[in-house]
């Protein structure tokens, strides 16, 4: 599926500290000549036998004290990075996405569930999708599924006749391991809004709402659903939960005749390095 890339740019705040001096440099020194004597007043006579009178020096003027300039707090970052780049920084995982377009009627619909477990140390991966593509003229409720288990360079495929291996070379599993890098996403977001900081799936997170912008401007409908929060890890600010659901009509909710389009996207990030198990199935030849 392709995602649109929108990302919310984070503004820092820079703290500058006020740093003055106390004193002013070269204040009550003495001239050059005769250190520790005040000069003469030219042509005044000094009494017989009485030392010259020392002009005391001027008082350096009281500085007031420097004010304590506060910190102001840093905004809470809310852009995540891409899906597949905090993915690559885990250990291990499980990543469930969920994708969902609606029209007007019921049997309308395209559902596309894919869960991924991966050991990042160990090469090996476990991925299941089930997809189901269903119309008004052509309603189904049965789903597709696909199935496959990566193990090092070695790969177990199933479709409907069973399992089939596959096994890669070194240097086709680096440049197929160089290609996938280059395919990466970073969920619809639009001015999202801290909410708290919260614990979600054991991972101390930021928790995130927004709206996006302009929704039914480009089609000339009406929004009536258009929701979206996110929880950022705090360290490393991948993506452990993300939700959108949107939904516009080409009319008022009072008009039977309206056409209504839906969108849902549901990702969730759990057993973030914590020990999985993956095997090539038993059946894989």
């Amino acid at each position: 599926m392709q995602y649109s890339l929108k990302r919310s740019a984070i503004a820092l705040v820079l703290v500058g500290l006020l740093i003055g001096s106390c004193n002013l440099p070269g204040a009550g020194a003495p001239p050059s000549g005769q250190p520790g004597q005040a000069p003469t007043v030219e042509g005044a006579a000094q009494p017989a036998g009485q030392a010259p009178v020392q002009e005391q020096p001027a008082a350096a003027p009281t500085q007031p004290p420097t004010p304590t300039v506060e910190p102001t707090p840093t905004p809470i970052p809310s852009e995540p990075v891409s899906i597949q780049k905090g993915l690559n920084g885990l250990d291990s995982y499980r990543i469930t996405i969920q994708t969902r377009i609606a029209g007007n009627d019921p049997n309308d619909r395209t559902e596309v569930t894919s869960t991924v477990q991966r050991d990042n140390k160990l090469k090996a991966s476990h991925t299941l999708t089930t997809s189901l593509n269903s119309t008004k003229d052509e309603p189904s409720n049965k789903p597709s599924t696909s199935e496959s288990y990566t193990v090092g360079n070695d790969t177990c495929q199933k479709d409907e006749e069973g399992w089939k291996k596959e096994t890669t070379t070194a240097q086709k599993k680096e440049m197929q391991d160089a290609l996938s890098r280059m395919i990466d996403f970073v969920p619809l977001i639009d001015n999202p809004e801290f909410v708290a900081a919260e614990t979600v799936n054991n991972i101390p997170s930021h928790h995130f709402k927004f709206r996006v912008a302009d929704v039914g401007v480009t089609s000339g409908t009406i929004a009536t659903v258009n929701t979206g929060e996110y929880w950022l890890a705090v360290d490393g600010r991948y993506i452990v939960k993300y939700s959108l659901d949107l939904e516009t009509r080409s009319g008022p909710t009072t008009d039977p005749k309206a056409e209504v389009a839906g969108l849902s996207v549901h990702i969730e990030l759990t057993d973030v390095n914590q020990p999985i198990t993956i095997q090539l199935p038993p059946d894989c030849k």
